[in-house]
């Protein structure tokens, strides 16, 4: 008589398995939104990265444009090579400090990530849901 009366006051299996399936439809759900929310934040740190590359470069860029004219007369003027010869001087040095910044940023651009931890939990998450059923 007992267990008739527990059989009794236990839900419908139907209706405790819509549940369920009502549970892993919202937890998807969110599991899409943060994987989204996560892959904009990725993206903004990536712009501004870049943005930050560019403005360094440019101010750079002018920089050494000033600073090797200057170098390059003054190259001239202790070693009385032709000026052409400076230039090129010039040249090879510009090509090695590009080289290191080419690398440095090569570097930071691998610091980025573009798949979420949150992928990852969603995968583990519904190869659990897949065991289960």
């Amino acid at each position: 008589m007992i267990e008739t009366r527990w059989l009794e006051s236990t839900p419908d299996k139907a209706a405790l398995l819509g549940g369920i399936v009502d549970d892993v439809q919202r937890l998807l759900k969110q599991e899409v939104a943060l994987a989204g929310r996560e892959i904009r934040d990725e993206v903004t740190k990536a712009k501004v990265t870049a943005a930050s590359m560019a403005g360094a470069a440019c101010l750079a860029g002018f920089a050494a444009v000033f600073f090797l004219l200057g170098a390059i007369h003054w190259l001239q003027w202790l070693t009385e090579l032709p000026l052409w010869a400076c230039y090129l001087i010039a040249a090879g040095i510009l090509g090695v400090a590009t080289a290191v910044l080419f690398l440095q940023a090569k570097n930071k651009a691998k610091q980025i990530e573009m798949i979420p931890q949150t992928v990852e939990t969603m995968k583990e998450n519904i190869q659990w849901m897949q065991d289960q059923v």
